[in-house]
């Protein structure tokens, strides 16, 4: 004859049910799924420790002669619960009202403290999951998810007209500023000093104003002049001549053509 049982460990109690027996003549007798949990707790007494939270855990103190009552969320659970597999409990707040964490020592204090020491067999609060909990008791399926959120206010756009500026700071800007200048002062005196030569009549167009435009536009890497690789700093195209210089230039020749009929006399 064979004999199947179904052992289960919940709640630190040891239940043991009989499924099904089977013999050669009659066959199976029974059935091998498992049996429904309800009411197969009856008779048993759990002590359950818990920390008062709002909404979860409450309590109403003794109104005209009568007991203190708890109740709330998990409370409810609770109820459902003992409804359903037919066990009483009783309940009691943790000591110290906390949740419980792990001393230097290695010891647990709260409700976490009264599970490890085996004064309390289930905990009820809203207490969150931690690998270090976890470790030292089981925890159900969790059946709320509660977290905290952050509000912020919405910030105002604004425009700003120096937003453009915002990459660097303010010294360094005016670091910028003092080089551009320091340097188009530079090649202004570097260009008077060694002028660059020029076609007959031609005038030099490098002036302190183009000078420091000429600076500004390799700076930005902008503008219509080009960077000489070595030597002096001319332009990308021969200076136009002016009308003082095409006025010099008709006089010149007016001397030379009087200079030559006057050798032919």
């Amino acid at each position: 004859m064979l004999t199947c049982y179904h052992v289960t460990n919940k709640l630190y109690f040891l239940l043991v049910f009989q499924l099904a027996t089977w013999d050669p003549v009659h066959g199976l007798n029974g059935t091998l799924t498992d049996r429904k949990l309800e009411n197969n707790m009856r008779g048993v007494v759990l002590r359950v420790v818990t920390v008062l939270e709002e909404p979860f855990v409450m309590v109403s103190e003794n109104v005209l002669g009568k007991p203190k009552k708890y109740q709330g969320y998990s409370i409810d659970v609770l109820d459902s619960l003992s409804n359903y597999l037919g066990f009483k409990y009783e309940i009691y707040v943790a000591p110290d009202h906390k949740y419980g964490s792990q001393q230097a020592n290695g010891v647990w204090n709260g409700l976490m403290g009264e599970l490890v020491a085996k004064r309390a067999d289930v905990g009820l609060s809203a207490l969150t999951i931690t690998p270090e909990r976890e470790s030292v008791v089981d925890f159900t399926t969790r059946y709320m998810d509660y977290s905290v959120g952050v509000l912020l206010r919405k910030a105002e756009r604004t425009v700003d007209m120096f937003a453009c500026l915002a990459p660097f700071d303010l010294s360094l800007w005016a670091c910028i500023a003092g080089t551009v200048l320091l340097v188009g002062i530079l090649v202004y005196l570097l260009n008077w000093l060694n002028p660059p030569r020029l076609p007959m009549g031609a005038v030099s167009s490098t002036t302190f104003y183009n000078s420091m435009w000429f600076v500004y536009g390799s700076f930005v890497q902008q503008g219509q002049w080009r960077l000489a690789v070595k030597g002096n700093v001319t332009p990308s195209r021969t200076a136009q001549p002016t009308a003082s210089s095409s006025s010099k230039k008709r006089k010149w020749s007016r001397r030379k053509s009087k200079e030559t009929e006057h050798k032919r006399n």
